[in-house]
C-alpha cells in the first residue's frame, strides 16, 4: 500500500491484512479501529481482525490491502500464496 493510501484510511474502513505472525501469509479480513494522524510520514493505524476481535494489531502498511483488493499492484505475500496454491494444484493434477 502506498503512503497516500495508508494515510487516507479512516476508522471503519474494511481491509485485508497479512498478519506478521502467520507463517502462511494468509489474507485476513479486518476493520480499521484507530488512526493517529501524523503531520509528516505515515499515520499510525490499528486494525481489528474479524477472527480475533479482542486483539487489535498495528500492521505495517505493506501488509494491508484496501478493499476491493487491487491486483494491478504486486504484493510479494500474495505472490507467495499464489505460487504455493499453483504448486498444490500441480501436485493434485499429477496424482
Amino acid at each position: 500500500m502506498f503512503v497516500f493510501q495508508w494515510n487516507s484510511m479512516r476508522i471503519g474502513d474494511h481491509v485485508m491484512v497479512h498478519e506478521d505472525g502467520d507463517a502462511g501469509l494468509a489474507l485476513r479480513p479486518g476493520i480499521v479501529k484507530y488512526v493517529e494522524t501524523r503531520e509528516h510520514g505515515q499515520n499510525d493505524v490499528t486494525i481489528q481482525l474479524d477472527d480475533h476481535p479482542s486483539r487489535p494489531i498495528r500492521p505495517r502498511r505493506h501488509a494491508v490491502h484496501m478493499l476491493p483488493v487491487d491486483r494491478r499492484f504486486s504484493c510479494w505475500r500474495c505472490d507467495v500464496i499464489a505460487a504455493d496454491m499453483s504448486d498444490v494444484e500441480g501436485e493434485r493434477a499429477a496424482a
